[in-house]
């Protein structure tokens, strides 16, 4: 696959599910030196999802550093591997987190990490970006991403897509460390660093998906959309028998040009 395929994949998703704002694509770099010079380089302290909010919803290409990131979240700094959960966490955080010491000490312990390996990430909407990413973001509400589900369970068959949270970590860890180590597709829900800071909408969730299962996933779209899982939605079953007849099985959603 190569960038000019990639910006079209972005493209037809946007087409496809009409989403409310860009997907995205996710550069994780070891050295700074090697930022491409299509990112616009961020020099001022901001909360990692602040700036997957810039990507996505101003639609600009941008990266920022370990330097810049570091200490402004303490779930995206163990996430990274630049931090770790202090030892009084739970006494800091009971009350806020959860009721007690015990219960807001677990919140944030046994996270994977991305060890500090990578020094800078670059985040670009994905029908723009110059560079083969390591990671994809799509971002949606619940119907865009039950579709994608279908999409992913064309060539998947029975493996499920996890959605795992605790509400914490959303478009820094469940959406981004954790596909990344783990090389699979995952959901994940906008958690609230997300809205608060990255622009994100009540109903927002996120789709993550390592680029080696990207065209997997775009073609299961392509083809779920000549089916009666296409969006949008074709209604109505309420007054059909049961079993539902083969004809009724093979309604397809109108095609949009």
């Amino acid at each position: 696959m190569d960038i000019r395929t990639l910006n079209k994949i972005g493209e037809d998703i946007i087409r496809i599910l009409r989403v409310r704002t860009m997907s995205l694509g996710i550069v994780l770099y070891k050295n700074v030196e090697d930022i491409h010079n299509s990112f616009k380089r961020i020099k001022k302290k901001r909360p990692f999802c602040s700036v997957v909010g810039l990507a996505h919803y101003y639609e600009i290409p941008v990266a920022i550093t370990e330097e810049y990131i570091k200490g402004m979240c303490l779930g995206a700094d163990i996430s990274a591997g630049f931090g770790q959960v202090p030892s009084d966490f739970g006494e800091q955080t009971v009350g806020t987190f959860a009721e007690t010491v015990e219960d807001a000490r677990a919140i944030l312990s046994n996270m994977m990490s991305l060890g500090g390996k990578y020094k800078a990430f670059g985040i670009a909407p994905l029908n723009i970006i110059d560079v083969m990413p390591d990671l994809i973001q799509i971002w949606g509400n619940p119907l865009q991403m039950s579709t994608l589900a279908y999409s992913h369970t064309w060539h998947n068959g029975d493996k499920r897509i996890k959605l795992s949270t605790n509400g914490h970590g959303g478009s820094c860890y469940e959406a981004l460390t954790v596909p990344f180590l783990k090389d699979e597709v995952t959901m994940a829900l906008a958690d609230a660093g997300d809205r608060r800071h990255g622009y994100a909408s009540d109903d927002d969730m996120i789709l993550s998906v390592p680029i080696s299962k990207l065209e997997l996933l775009y073609d299961g779209l392509l083809k779920n959309q000549d089916t009666r899982h296409g969006v949008p939605t074709v209604y109505n079953f309420d007054d059909l028998p049961f079993p539902i007849p083969p004809a009724v099985m093979s309604i397809k959603s109108p095609k949009l040009k």
